[in-house]
């Protein structure tokens, strides 16, 4: 079996077999895990993550045709791979476990198979179940993403180490 591997000049095409990618594959596996394992126990431990880590590749998506304002783009943040790893495995082992399934009953980020689509879907059946009862419904969404910026890391990795929880 090969791979194709293009290059620069749309002429240069070389395959190589299989086998010869697969070690040094398997040899960056074995040399890199204790290093990213040490860094994210230093993580949880010091409560701050590398600088990096915190660093993003901001690109602004237009949301009109015509973009003439700051406020006409969307910024996407490109951040480090491993920072998201560590997040989202941070979010899942030790806030979500915590936390009451009643009170994440709402709740749509850092979830399997949950998205914007599943939380309007929700709010829709939501309001219609409200509107069999009543002639109006008010709703009150509140986004948090922005809250996580402003907590203090250290205290918070503090108070997840102090609590008890078993593995």
């Amino acid at each position: 079996m090969y791979i194709n591997m293009k290059f620069s000049s749309p002429y240069q095409v070389k395959k190589l077999p299989l086998d010869q990618i697969k070690p040094p594959i398997n040899y960056l596996y074995f040399v890199t895990t204790p290093i990213i394992t040490h860094i994210v126990n230093l993580t949880l431990t010091h409560g701050r993550p590398p600088f990096l880590w915190k660093r993003a590749l901001i690109t602004p998506i237009p949301k009109v045709s015509h973009s003439t304002e700051l406020s006409h783009f969307r910024p996407i943040s490109v951040t480090a791979l491993i920072s998201r790893i560590v997040e989202r495995i941070i979010v899942n082992k030790f806030i979500l476990t915590f936390l009451p399934a009643k009170l994440l009953a709402d709740q749509f980020a850092h979830r399997p198979t949950c998205s914007t689509t599943a939380a309007l879907v929700a709010l829709e059946h939501h309001v219609a179940q409200y509107l069999e009862s009543a002639s109006f419904v008010q709703c009150l969404s509140i986004d948090y993403s922005k809250a996580f910026d402003t907590i203090s890391h250290p205290i918070l990795f503090q108070k997840l180490l102090g609590l008890k929880f078993t593995t």
